[in-house]
Parts: C-alpha cells; sequence; structure tokens
C-alpha cells in the first residue's frame, strides 16, 4: 500500500485517470446490470409474470414494432377464443398532474383499458383500481388510479385522496385508488406515477 501510495503521488495525472477508470467502468457495469435484471431476471410483481406477453405488429418493409391500437386490442379480444377475457392495453407516456392543493407536476402516467388491473391480478393499497365500468360506453367521468410513491410523497400518504379531484394535463379526473407498494406498472424500466 505505501508503495503504491508512494506511486500516485509522484504521478497525480496517471492516479488520477485510474481512478478515473475504474470509476466509469463500475458504472457502466451497474448500469447494464440494472438494464438486464429488469428485463430477464427479476419478474413483474403480478400473477403468473411467467405468462404475459406483449401484442405488437409491423408493418413492411420496416420491421419496427409498434403497439396496437385500441380498436384493434378489441378486435384481438373479440376474434380469438383465447385471447378474449385476457387481453388488455396500456399506453405509457408523460403527462401533467394537478390538484387543488398541489402545484403542477410532469408524471409518467400509464393510460390502460378497464381490464388493465383485474387481468393482471393487482389489488389497490386505497380504494379501488379502475374496472370495466369505468371504460363503459357513456361514461363521462375520467377516473385514476395513483402510483403508491407518488401517493406517498405528493399527498401525504392521505386516504382521502380518494373519491376526490385531481388533473391530468387540465383535465378533472377522479382518483379512485391507490396501486400497492411495489406495482410499477407492466413496464420494466419505470415505475407509472398514474
Amino acid at each position: 500500500m505505501r508503495l503504491a501510495l508512494r506511486m500516485f503521488r509522484s504521478t497525480p495525472a496517471f492516479a488520477l485517470t485510474a481512478i478515473l477508470t475504474l470509476a466509469l467502468g463500475i458504472g457502466a457495469n451497474t448500469a447494464v446490470f440494472s438494464v438486464v435484471n429488469a428485463l430477464l431476471f427479476r419478474p413483474l410483481p403480478v400473477n403468473n409474470a411467467d405468462r404475459l406477453v406483449v401484442l405488437a405488429t409491423s408493418r413492411e418493409p420496416s420491421s419496427a414494432l409498434r403497439g396496437l391500437s385500441y380498436p384493434e386490442i378489441v378486435d384481438y379480444g373479440t376474434a380469438s377464443d383465447i385471447l378474449e377475457p385476457r387481453i388488455a392495453g396500456y399506453s405509457v407516456g408523460f403527462a401533467g398532474l394537478a390538484s387543488a392543493k398541489e402545484g403542477p407536476a410532469r408524471v409518467l402516467v400509464t393510460w390502460v383499458t378497464g381490464n388493465y388491473f383485474s387481468l393482471l391480478g393487482v389489488t389497490p393499497a386505497a380504494g379501488r383500481v379502475i374496472t370495466e365500468d369505468d371504460v363503459r360506453p357513456g361514461h363521462v367521468s375520467p377516473v385514476a388510479v395513483l402510483g403508491y410513491e407518488t401517493w406517498r410523497s405528493r399527498f401525504n400518504g392521505d386516504e382521502t385522496i380518494v373519491g376526490r379531484e385531481v388533473f391530468i394535463n387540465g383535465r378533472p379526473c377522479t382518483v379512485v385508488g391507490v396501486a400497492r407498494r411495489g406495482f410499477a406498472g407492466a413496464f420494466a424500466f419505470s415505475q407509472s406515477e398514474v
């Protein structure tokens, strides 16, 4: 150790370069492992995670995959005896979230079909989850389920938030529940906030 310290003192540029190289290497390995761990090793915290599949389409000449539209999801569900009761859709994006007490914030939102939570077997920490009744034709009041961490950080874990109104992209929306702790949605890389 003494020899190493003497060498580092005598050539500080070399020592700094070695330390930075080690730091970058460790950081890069950590980032790659986090992605691989999320995709390959850690299952989603839902029922039968090993049986979930993602449906996507592609159009010639490109081989790029794209998600299904809502009408396509409905068509697949009604045209298939295998998929009908067990196909759900989701779309992930950013939106503004505000309430009467909290100012606006940009949050990650997952827009879901009515059977999304029941298909994944997810129960709420408070209130209820979105159901088929919430998305039936003629239902005019949009509803939302808050992510557990969003509920704890933005709303201080206040259980009276259930039934109150929040604004998503400026539009009123009733909070019907709070997702259970640890539920991140069906998207492996991020945790949905609403």
